[in-house]
This record gives structure tokens, C-alpha cells and sequence, in this order.
């Protein structure tokens, strides 16, 4: 049985100082308790005032900077950060990611359904607003994208990742054409952002797992990110979605290849 100190416990390499494991197990931990602390405060007001689509697209925006400070994420931000409703269509390295863009403006996202199931993590996430898919689901997906529809006529952007899945960040997969679709059913435009960390490790790609990831974060002095706002581009009707996507994903490599 692995101890807790030895290299390889949680499937990663621990061979850090103590003092640095120590503080990074306390800064997680005391991230997770203030997450559920907030999640709580947003409950207990909703019970009193009710709530609508904005409030929860603010409501996550102010728990994602509760996460940003835990983590002392670094954002440099870079163009013009859309103040109107828009599909955010975004590389995708790390949950960090929506962290990272919350820090400019409230929106709703997209996520995996994997992303609901995690313990306390998912509940949280659903109750601020955030729609979940099934991944390969043609049903899941149209499901979200109509929900995504409905968010958008209320004012509320919404970020996607049209790559379906995260990658090292050097480059950016094709580009999905759903999203697209649905922007232009809502009318919105779409507004491509290029997430880039000049400190590769932060990618969370292939099968590695959420805590052993999430406690690296967290042994950082800090954690630099770039995020890249690109020119919006008109949605105008869907038989265009293709052509789009293809667009949004131009835009996004020129943001963050470097």
C-alpha cells in the first residue's frame, strides 16, 4: 500500500519537500470547503429571492474567482471582451479553461456529462447553470444546444468547446459545428477566445485524474494564463455553421500558436 508521501501516491509524483506537499493538501482543501460555502450561499438566496438565468450566469462567474484566488491564477487578458450575448467557442486544455475566461464576464457553458458526475463538483455546477452532454449522444447534444438557445435570447453568453475534448494546448482540433448552429438560430455572434498557459503541465489531457491534477495546481506560487478574445463573427443561418467553426477555429490557432 502506497503512503501518502511516497512518489507515486494518487498516481503521481509526490517526491516534494514537505512543507510544499503540506500546503498544497491544505490550499485544496480549503478550496473545496470555501466551493461549498458559496455553493451554499447561492442556494440559501435563491430560496429567498428566486432566481433567473443571469443571476446564475453571475453567480458562477463569482465562484469561478473564488476558485481563481485559491489557485492564484494569473490571468492576462488580451482584445475586446464581449459585453453582449455570444457563443464563446474556445480551445479547450484544462478546466482551468472557464476559470480562467469567468475572470471578464458571467456566462452559462457547456460541459461533459463526466463533468456532472463528480462528487459535489456537478450538483454545484447545475445549480449555477451550467448544461451538461453526453458525449457521441446526438440527443444529449441537441438537448444542450436548444437549452443553449434559450439562454442566449435571455442575455446570457455561452462558452463551449467545439474541439469536444482537451488537448496540450499547441494546437487546436477541428471544430464542431453544433454551436454554431445554435448561434445562429439565437441570432447571436460568435465571439473565438485562445486559452494559452505558458506553463505546459497545467493541460489536464489523456487519463489522468482530476485530484492528482488539481493538487499540482495547487502547489503553484501561481498559475499564468493568456486569454485571447478574438473578433466576433456574424452566425447568420445554419446552413453557414460549417463554414463558421472553420472560422472560429483560424481564429483561435492565430491566438495561441505560437
Amino acid at each position: 500500500m502506497e503512503s501518502i508521501g511516497s512518489p507515486t501516491a494518487f498516481g503521481m509524483s509526490l517526491a516534494i519537500p514537505p512543507l510544499v506537499w503540506t500546503s498544497a493538501v491544505a490550499r485544496m482543501a480549503g478550496t473545496f470547503i470555501a466551493s461549498a460555502d458559496y455553493h451554499r450561499s447561492v442556494v440559501t438566496r435563491r430560496k429567498r429571492r428566486g432566481t433567473t438565468p443571469r443571476d446564475r450566469a453571475r453567480s458562477l462567474q463569482l465562484g469561478c474567482r473564488l476558485i481563481s484566488d485559491r489557485l492564484r491564477l494569473d490571468v492576462q487578458t488580451h482584445g475586446r471582451v464581449p459585453d453582449y450575448p455570444c457563443v464563446l467557442a474556445s480551445n479547450h486544455v484544462s478546466y482551468i479553461d472557464p476559470i480562467a475566461v469567468a475572470q471578464e464576464l458571467p456566462f452559462s457553458a457547456i460541459a461533459k456529462l463526466e463533468v456532472g458526475a463528480w462528487p459535489g463538483v456537478g450538483t454545484v455546477l447545475d445549480d449555477l447553470g451550467v448544461l451538461f452532454v453526453r458525449r457521441d449522444d446526438p440527443v444529449s447534444g441537441a438537448v444542450a444546444l436548444r437549452r443553449s438557445i434559450r439562454l442566449l435570447d435571455r442575455g446570457v453568453p455561452v462558452l463551449v468547446y467545439p474541439e469536444g475534448t482537451t488537448s496540450n494546448g499547441d494546437d487546436v482540433l477541428p471544430f464542431k459545428r453544433g454551436a454554431f448552429g445554435a448561434a445562429a438560430i439565437a441570432g447571436v455572434p460568435v465571439v473565438p477566445v485562445g486559452v494559452r498557459y505558458p506553463w505546459r503541465a497545467a493541460a489536464w489531457i489523456g487519463n489522468e485524474d482530476f485530484l492528482p491534477h488539481f493538487l499540482r495546481m495547487h502547489k503553484r506560487a501561481s498559475i499564468p494564463v493568456e486569454v485571447h478574445f478574438g473578433r466576433p463573427i456574424e452566425a447568420r443561418d445554419v446552413e453557414a455553421a460549417a463554414a463558421v467553426a472553420e472560422s472560429a477555429r483560424d481564429q483561435v490557432r492565430s491566438l495561441i500558436v505560437r
